[in-house]
């Protein structure tokens, strides 16, 4: 449901959009978006050996979704 690489804060929303409009509540579309985003995470980081700032950006943009959204 994500494109490739980092989930940007513009990927993140753009996941989180679809879910509401699919008809899940935000509760749910939240959960949804951030179980995939930290699954990306995960690969990117065993996988490629991503970046402390990579994760920490990600985490960062993940948590003002949700507190926007919210």
């Amino acid at each position: 449901m994500l494109p490739e690489g980092l989930p940007d804060a513009s990927a993140q929303q753009a996941l989180y959009q679809t879910l509401r409009a699919q008809g899940l509540e935000v509760g749910e579309a939240l959960r949804i978006t951030r179980q995939h985003v930290l699954e990306r995470l995960l690969v990117l980081d065993c996988d490629a050996g991503l970046d402390l700032r990579g994760v920490t950006q990600c985490m960062t943009e993940l948590a003002e979704l949700a507190l926007c959204e919210a």
